[in-house]
């Protein structure tokens, strides 16, 4: 899932990427993505790895951010 306005979507990932590598380190799940994220602080760049449909690999340097407060 990808939220509009945040990182993720600024930089280009769409609904369905999976992500295989975040900051060097292989995730399995979304909880090894929200593990890594929360060992960084606000501010810092992390590279995502991401496979787009069958073969395609993509990667991207997002910004982490506070997280947007829902309306």
């Amino acid at each position: 899932q990808v939220w509009r306005g945040t990182p993720a979507a600024e930089a280009g990932m769409q609904p369905g990427d999976v992500v295989v590598e975040v900051g060097g380190v292989g995730v399995k799940d979304q909880f090894d993505i929200c593990r890594i994220i929360f060992n960084h602080a606000v501010g810092e760049t992390l590279r995502f790895s991401v496979r787009r449909g069958m073969e395609t690999m993509l990667e991207f340097d997002l910004l982490l951010q506070e997280f947007p407060e829902q309306p």
